[in-house]
């Protein structure tokens, strides 16, 4: 039956060293299948080949290829179908 996104497991927070790859995983459950977007502060992120954005069964991944301590702040995914909305955040921290 239709509902809207609801957030099975969140994002934990990351400490990353400059130049390493990260990764952000989020599992969502939704019906219909939610539309993802990720946001780095209130900034939408593109996918790029830098930040790569994608999906399987009810696990949604953003792949940051390198780290620099600019990018460091809040993630934050948004999960929409036309139910509802649910949202998860981490702090991304490079050293």
């Amino acid at each position: 039956k239709p509902h809207p996104p609801v957030i099975v497991q969140g994002l934990n927070d990351l400490k990353i060293r400059d130049g390493d790859s990260a990764t952000l995983e989020c599992r969502v459950e939704g019906n219909p299948e939610p539309s993802v977007v990720w946001f780095r502060e209130a900034s939408l992120i593109q996918a790029t080949p830098d930040f790569m954005q994608f999906h399987e069964g009810d696990t949604y991944t953003l792949s940051i290829r390198e780290v620099f301590p600019e990018d460091t702040g809040r993630y934050t995914m948004v999960a929409k179908n036309p139910y509802g909305t649910a949202t998860c955040s981490t702090e991304i921290m490079v050293e």
